[in-house]
């Protein structure tokens, strides 16, 4: 029915406007236009189109008249962003990402309300990409298993799979998840490794029958539980039901307060201490684990559910807008305060992805007047990085360990070129396009010629599944007999800088906010290809 009178109102504006006679009332016609677009949709595109056309109509004079023209290019641009958020279902890429961080910058200018609400779209968006590519990626490991019950390699599938919701799972390709679903049994089948003799005193045997509950995929599964769950729960606060294909069931010290069968809390006005015992079943033996929690008083708990349900676990982007005024608990105050801020900021400005999916922890603080503030823990997934960003992530960090071999920026001697990464869980390789100088194993052969010479060492980052691969080039110059010592070299090194290694990099001068924008010479192997 709005959108009817909104229709209604404005084709009488157009009628009106077309019967204007006095240049005047014609811009004062287009204002009235441009005040009654109102909140933009998608079903606003021929509505803008037509003001923009009798805007355009007008002399350029009467134009610098129209006082609210920036309302019609809020809600263009707020057209655009609708527009292309809606077809994102089939853009799945990280090609898309970068248009959303374009998207970003346009939307600075609009009004707060407007921005926030595309804002909050975008970091939708870009939540949606990352798990589709996250999906791409699992498939991609599953079809380099070529139907090899690989246990290692599906032990880790396992764990990812165990993330991707039940949205995504449905997203995934049918033939490729049988595979992997068949394969995972299989490698549960099989059990231990018969090439991995088995030690009777080993407490972490898994087929040990003095000490079932020292197997690594129950304390794999423990320290899970304890990650998962915090100190102080809600009515709101949603248990895990499955992990790495392992299915949860609970019962409760008190069922009073916990209904097993539909598995959520039931607070009254005061505290409750429960012990939840976890039952779950892993290759056909029985186990338990002991939670122990606070059930927080209800108004604390419909507090904490507000600000809660406001995040979209895993997390993969920043938080630019979290409504803390509830129109329920109208006194009540919020604070957040971030135990992870190498992760995610006190802002909720997330700084860095980990290399690893992992847990972080929000400090939720709730504060009714005349009472003791309330900490509670919000205890959130975030997405790790996809095997490209941690690839670019590399480039630096390695750009600093190639530094330490030269010296003023040449090199003379071997380099020791690792094979494996950890912390980033890749495996790399390397390759030079001049082995006779400097070989693929880092091998340097000793001063090229009188001047020296310029070799571009490649290094190729593999996912650990070995189905992707992404290179980075390093440019090194390898010192020659004639290659100058002393400050000689540094004359020498800075000679080697031309304007194609000259970027332009943007500085602020200290304690003052002027932007100073310089050009400065990066170090001549540090160009890529």
């Amino acid at each position: 029915m709005k959108k009817v009178l909104k229709f209604i109102l404005v084709l009488f504006l157009f009628v009106t406007l077309v019967g204007c006679k006095d240049k005047d009332e014609a811009f004062k016609a287009v204002e009235s236009l441009i005040d009654n677009i109102g909140e933009v949709t998608l079903e606003d595109e021929a509505l803008i189109k037509e003001i923009k056309e009798k805007y355009n109509a007008l002399s350029a004079e009467d134009q610098k008249k129209v006082e609210n023209f920036a309302v019609l290019v809020d809600a263009q641009v707020t057209l655009d962003s609708l527009k292309f958020l809606a077809e994102l279902d089939i853009n799945y890429d990280n090609a898309t990402l970068a248009l959303l961080n374009q998207l970003k910058g346009k939307i600075n200018n609009l009004s707060n309300d407007v921005a926030s609400k595309i804002q909050n779209e975008i970091n939708a968006a870009e939540d949606k990409i990352n798990k589709y590519i996250k999906n791409l990626e699992f498939e991609a490991a599953v079809v380099a298993l070529n139907g090899e019950a690989n246990k290692e390699a599906l032990a880790q599938l396992d764990l990812i799979y165990g993330t991707i919701t039940e949205e995504f799972k449905a997203k995934l390709n049918a033939d490729i998840k049988a595979t992997y679903l068949t394969l995972s049994a299989q490698a549960k089948e099989q059990g231990g490794d018969p090439e991995d003799p088995v030690d009777p005193e080993d407490p972490e045997d898994p087929d040990n029958p003095e000490d079932h509950n020292q197997n690594k995929e129950q304390l794999a599964i423990e320290r899970y539980l304890t990650t998962v769950f915090p100190d102080k729960v809600s009515m709101g606060f949603v248990l895990p039901e499955v992990h790495s294909g392992v299915r949860f069931t609970y019962t409760s010290s008190d069922n009073i307060y916990f209904d097993p069968e539909f598995m959520f809390f039931m607070p009254d006005d005061d505290y409750h201490d429960l012990t939840l015992t976890v039952h779950y079943t892993l290759s056909g033996v029985e186990y338990t684990t002991d939670i122990d929690v606070t059930l927080v008083p209800n108004k604390y708990s419909e507090a904490y559910d507000f600000i809660y349900n406001q995040f979209r676990p895993p997390i993969g982007a920043s938080y630019d807008y979290i409504n803390f005024e509830d129109r329920y608990n109208p006194t009540v105050t919020y604070q957040i305060r971030s135990l992870n801020p190498e992760i995610m900021d006190n802002q909720l400005k997330l700084v860095e992805k980990p290399n690893v999916e992992q847990y972080i922890t929000l400090m939720l603080i709730i504060q009714y007047p005349d009472e003791e503030p309330v900490e509670m823990e919000m205890i959130l997934p975030v997405m790790a990085k996809t095997f490209l960003e941690k690839a670019r992530a590399m480039e630096e960090v390695y750009l600093r360990y190639l530094e330490q071999f030269l010296d003023n920026g040449v090199l003379s001697q071997d380099l020791i070129l690792p094979t494996k990464d950890e912390d980033f869980g890749v495996d790399l390789t390397w390759s030079s396009d001049t082995p006779a100088f400097l070989s693929d194993d880092g091998v340097y052969t000793g001063p090229v010629g009188n001047d020296g010479a310029q070799v571009v060492l490649s290094m190729n980052v593999h996912s650990k599944d070995q189905s992707a691969v992404h290179t980075i080039a390093y440019r090194l110059y390898l010192k020659g007999a004639d290659t100058p010592e002393g400050w000689d070299a540094v004359e020498y090194f800075l000679n080697q800088i031309n304007l194609q290694h000259i970027k332009n990099q943007s500085f602020f001068t200290y304690g003052a906010t002027t932007k100073i924008d310089y050009n400065y010479g990066y170090l001549p192997f540090y160009n890529q290809y």
